[in-house]
C-alpha cells in the first residue's frame, strides 16, 4: 500500500436533484470545454447534460432516436463516449450505432459521422486534433494504425497485447450477454486501449492490460516515449474466485482509465481501482517523461465504485453510481 500520498477531499456533487425537471440517473462519460463547462452523458436518458463551471445545470440535448443529434438507445447496453475536441466542438460516439455526432458547446447539432471501419476497431472516446480530424484506430495484424477519416495514416505502432489471455473478464459476462455480442456484426475492444490528445498534439496511448504508455508526437508522426507504469509481473494478479474455477492465472487491468490534466499539458493520471481488501482508492499522477509525481488518495464508501474521468480547473470529476462527485487536492 502507498505510504506517501496527497489526500483528495469531496467539495461538491451533482445528484438526481441537480436540475429542475432533469434528473441524473446513470452518468457514463464526461468532458469539459475551455470555459470549464461540464458535459455528462446519462445512459438512462440517452441525453447529454451541460453544467456551468459552478456545476449548475444549463441544458440537456440528445435523446433516443435515429434523427439528427439523437442516440440509438438508452440503458447500460447503449454506451456513448463524449469528448470536447481541440477544435472546441463536442463529439459523441454512439457505440451501438457506430456513429459520432458533433455538437457545438451550446448543444446545437452540427452533423454526424458514420464509422465505416473493420470489426477489429477499439474506438471509444472520440479524439479530435486541432484541425478537426477525428482520429481512428484499427488493428492490422500486430500493428496498431492511427488514421483520419480521409484515410491518411498518421502513425502505426507494434501491438502485442491482443495475444494475452484475459481470464478475469470472461467470468463476469453473463451467457445471454455473451451470445448477444457474438451475434453482432462487429466487435469493439474497448478494454484494450485508450487514447487522449494534449493541446500540443501529443497523443497518449494507454494499454490497460500491460499498463504500457506510448507518447506520439502527431506533428512529427514519431514515437516520443514508450514506458510501463507498472511491472508486468504485478499485473498477473490472482482473484481467488477466478483461480478456483479456471485453475489458471491471467491478466487484470490495474489501471482501467487514463485522463489528462486539463491545466497542464504534460501531465496525465491513471485511476487505480483494483483494491479488493479495503476502501482505499488511489490515483497516480505522471508526466510524459514517465516520472511518477504524486499519488492521490481518498477512502471509498462501502459498496461503492468511483471512476475518475476529468481533471480541470484544479478539480477532479468522478462518477459514483448515480452521482457526479467533485474532488480537490488537500493542500499540504
Amino acid at each position: 500500500k502507498e505510504k506517501n500520498f496527497v489526500a483528495l477531499e469531496k467539495v461538491d456533487e451533482i445528484t438526481d436533484e441537480g436540475a429542475k425537471d432533469v434528473f441524473l440517473f446513470y452518468p457514463h462519460s464526461a468532458t469539459m470545454d475551455d470555459r470549464n463547462n461540464l458535459y455528462v452523458y446519462d445512459l438512462m436518458q440517452a441525453k447529454i447534460l451541460q453544467f456551468d463551471r459552478y456545476f449548475k445545470f444549463i441544458r440537456s440535448f440528445g435523446g433516443v432516436g435515429a434523427g439528427p443529434g439523437e442516440f440509438i438507445g438508452k440503458g447500460k447496453m447503449y454506451p456513448v463516449f463524449i469528448n470536447v475536441g481541440l477544435d472546441k466542438k463536442l463529439y459523441a460516439h454512439d457505440w451501438m450505432a457506430r456513429k459520432v455526432s458533433i455538437f457545438d458547446t451550446e448543444g446545437k447539432f452540427i452533423k454526424h459521422i458514420t464509422m465505416m471501419m473493420s470489426g477489429d476497431t477499439p474506438f471509444s472516446k472520440p479524439v479530435v486534433d486541432i484541425q478537426g480530424n477525428l482520429l481512428l484506430q484499427e488493428f492490422k495484424g500486430d500493428r496498431l494504425v492511427f488514421s483520419t477519416l480521409k484515410g491518411e495514416t498518421l502513425f502505426s505502432s507494434d501491438h502485442k497485447e491482443k495475444k494475452k489471455q484475459i481470464l478475469f473478464e470472461e467470468e463476469k459476462i453473463p451467457d445471454d450477454f455473451a451470445k448477444m455480442l457474438n451475434r453482432l456484426p462487429f466487435n469493439y475492444n474497448w478494454d484494450e486501449l485508450q487514447m487522449t490528445l494534449t493541446r500540443n498534439s501529443a497523443l497518449i496511448v494507454y494499454f490497460p492490460l500491460s499498463a504500457t504508455v506510448q507518447v506520439i508526437n502527431l506533428k512529427d508522426k514519431k514515437l516520443v516515449k514508450k514506458f510501463n507504469v507498472w511491472p508486468e509481473e504485478a499485473i498477473k494478479c490472482r482473484k481467488p474466485q477466478v483461480l478456483k474455477i479456471t485453475k489458471k492465472n491471467g491478466y487484470s487491468r490495474l489501471f482501467p482509465s487514463i485522463f489528462l490534466d486539463g491545466d497542464q499539458d504534460n501531465i496525465f493520471y491513471l485511476d487505480f481501482t483494483f483494491n479488493e481488501d479495503d476502501r482505499r482508492h488511489y490515483v497516480y499522477k505522471l508526466n510524459l517523461d514517465s516520472e511518477l509525481l504524486e499519488v492521490l488518495h481518498f477512502l471509498e464508501k462501502e459498496k461503492t465504485y468511483t471512476n475518475f474521468m476529468v481533471k480541470q480547473n484544479n478539480l477532479f470529476v468522478a462518477r459514483c453510481q448515480d452521482k457526479i462527485i467533485i474532488y480537490k487536492e488537500v493542500k499540504k
